[in-house]
């Protein structure tokens, strides 16, 4: 899943990709295709396991968003890149 993206955005990638595609089928309608894509969410398991060793790795992510922060009296604003790690 990725961050700002609209299941209309979705469905016209969908739209395009059947567009493209050789055989020629048509896409399913806009409702049609809400109803298929909430009934596979709930079926699809979006966990992800992993075995690591303790302290073998370290894992840092982008969370997506900037943070904005008022660093002094005179209202000056920094603009902050939000960073997760974990030491596994």
């Amino acid at each position: 899943r990725r961050t700002g993206v609209t299941l209309q955005f979705l469905w016209i990638e969908y739209c395009e990709a059947c567009a493209g595609a050789r055989e020629g089928r048509r896409p399913y309608s806009y409702s049609q295709f809400c109803d298929r894509y909430r009934s596979s969410r709930e079926r699809v398991d979006v966990t992800m396991r992993q075995v690591h060793r303790a302290g073998e790795k370290l894992f840092i992510d982008y969370s997506g968003q900037d943070l904005r922060y008022h660093y002094d009296p005179s209202g000056n604003i920094a603009e902050i890149r939000d960073l997760a790690s974990t030491a596994r």
